[in-house]
């Protein structure tokens, strides 16, 4: 029992002890919060004010309500721009007059410590501002002076405040000031820019086309149908003022003249010089080809001429400047230019002009239809053009004749795009040798020296020979073994066939000419080793050992030691 008096006795100590200990926890934290919430209370209740140059601040109306005393004002030298105010230290209050920061030092006496803060004074210049008549703006100053506590002050009735916004009403310069404390302070210049028209000084419009009324900028009517403008033309013969606006009567040049009434009854008046045009354009069907532009002729305009046009490219044809059009993709499709306010139709046919063939052969005498593919038989537009008319004539409806051995380039313009095409012109004999070895070269063949003289059989000469031989061309021997290519060679130069010693370009060469290569030294004429007949296109005929046949292939002018015209 006695042990368990002791334990009790013991609990209620610490109890106590416990409780002492929690309410002096208590006191200090409340001590300290009474503390901190004295620190925390200043004497400024704000650290910077704006106003404008020629307000005044007194910095006691922005104290808290705590007490203090031997309160004292000081300039802060070290961030105040000094021109732009004067402090008077007695009463706390700091005179404005040019825009800068002017920063006090407040000191006071707090209970038992000295304490000092900072309040500048932000001072702005009046707002310099360009408006337009009948804008509405938003004034910086609104934001320091509001318009409910501070009377706004106009030097001129062309600005004015609408549903709390700067409204302009004319066209004069105006300044707006407030009314602070008997002080009157400036806080904004209006500079007004006078109406004017969008196109400047010189207006264009075409016969024709409905009354308009032209575009003026630097002016916004007030409300919808303000009717405060009135319209005046000096030749009423070329230009009218209807009720619906200008009409252009016939071609020519006169004044017209807006006489402008603002709301506050200000008064502006715009002039410019109306030119009356009469657009058309030269053709209505324009033929162009793919990928090409063409410049639309357009008569009946004048320097100051203003084009609208639809620049997307989503048809075959679209403008890409004023008046010049892109074909875009072979079709037809019809375009509107809009000049001067008069709309132009046109029809865009774009086509693609080409020639199945780079090349083609013909025979002295010869006359062929050189017909283009991928035009418009209705509005295509061809010429043609030859390089040498001695060796070819082309006809202006593009039918070829030949007249000379050689080759001749033409050149057929369609649709504003060059087609060239190069002919080469041969004799009879020469055109069917060529002819008949493009033939062999479609046929089963082999390649034999043995064997060259039969049928289905050849070597790179007996080939060449044995075809001459077909049309009277003989190159020693009429019948019996076919000549090597070595001797082939060295008649055509007894005979005056040859044309070139070296590799030439396939321009230079027509159906029927040997070409004739040299690949190493081997004691036969000029070291010749091969020969082959060019056959027109770019293009020889040759028996190949490589390939064990007759092929029909690219002519090359590597190795050519001889090139021969046996028709010649």
């Amino acid at each position: 029992m006695e042990q368990n008096m002791k334990k009790q006795s013991t609990f209620r100590n610490g109890k106590r002890i416990g409780q002492a200990v929690f309410f002096m926890i208590l006191v200090l934290s409340m001590a300290l919060f009474r503390n901190a919430a004295k620190a925390e209370i200043n004497l400024l209740k704000v650290s910077e004010t704006i106003v404008y140059a020629g307000d005044q601040v007194t910095i006691s109306e922005y104290f808290s309500d705590k007490e203090v005393t031997d309160i004292v004002y000081e300039t802060d030298s070290a961030h105040t721009n000094e021109e732009s105010a004067v402090l008077d230290e007695k009463k706390g209050i700091v005179k404005t007059n040019a825009a800068g920061t002017y920063t006090v030092q407040v000191s006071y006496q707090s209970e038992n410590q000295r304490k000092t803060e900072l309040f500048s004074v932000v001072i702005r210049e009046p707002e310099e501002i360009t408006a337009t008549y009948g804008s509405l703006l938003e004034l910086q100053a609104f934001s320091v002076y509001s318009q409910e506590d501070y009377p706004y002050l106009f030097s001129k009735d062309s600005a004015a405040l609408a549903d709390g916004a700067l409204l302009i009403q004319g066209f004069q310069e105006c300044l707006v000031s407030v009314q602070a404390g008997g002080r009157k302070i400036d806080v904004a210049k209006i500079q007004i820019l006078m109406p004017e028209f969008e196109a400047g000084n010189q207006l264009v419009r075409a016969t024709d086309t409905e009354a308009y009324t032209p575009a003026l900028k630097n002016y916004q009517p007030l409300n919808e149908g303000d009717n405060n403008i009135q319209w005046r033309t000096e030749e009423e013969s070329i230009a009218s003022v209807t009720e619906k606006g200008i009409l252009a009567a016939k071609e020519g040049s006169t004044k017209v003249t807006a006489f402008i009434t603002a709301k506050n009854s200000d008064t502006a008046e715009v002039s410019a010089t109306l030119t009356v045009t009469n657009p058309k354009v030269e053709q209505e069907v324009y033929a162009i080809a793919k990928g090409l532009t063409k410049t639309i002729t357009i008569t009946g305009t004048c320097e100051y001429s203003t084009y609208e046009y639809d620049t997307e490219d989503t048809g075959c044809a679209y403008f890409i400047e004023k008046n010049e059009l892109y074909a875009n993709y072979k079709g037809t499709t019809e375009l509107t230019l809009t000049v001067d306010g008069r709309q132009l139709v046109i029809k865009a046919v774009v086509t693609n002009p080409k020639y199945s063939h780079a090349k083609f052969t013909m025979y002295k005498g010869l006359k062929k239809n050189l017909s283009l593919s991928g035009i418009n038989k209705t509005y295509s537009k061809i010429t043609y053009k030859s390089s040498n008319t001695k060796i070819v004539k082309i006809s202006e409806t593009g039918k070829a004749h030949a007249l000379k051995t050689g080759v001749a380039k033409i050149k057929a313009k369609a649709d504003g795009k060059t087609v060239t095409v190069w002919i080469e012109i041969s004799t009879k004999k020469a055109y069917r040798a060529a002819k008949k070895e493009i033939a062999i070269s479609k046929t089963k063949t082999r390649y034999s020296q043995a064997k060259r003289m039969r049928k289905g059989y050849y070597d790179c000469s007996s080939i060449v020979s044995r075809v001459y031989r077909k049309y009277g061309v003989y190159f020693g021997r009429r019948s019996g073994w076919s000549p090597t290519a070595a001797a082939i060679g060295q008649w055509c130069t007894r005979h005056h066939k040859v044309i070139a010693r070296k590799g030439v370009s396939s321009h230079k060469l027509v159906p029927g000419d040997l070409i004739f290569y040299s690949y190493k030294r081997n004691g036969r004429y000029r070291n010749i080793s091969h020969i082959e007949m060019y056959v027109g296109n770019g293009k020889s005929v040759s028996a190949s050992s490589r390939m064990n046949r007759v092929v029909h292939y690219g002519y090359s002018s590597s190795s050519v030691v001889l090139i021969a015209r046996p028709t010649k």
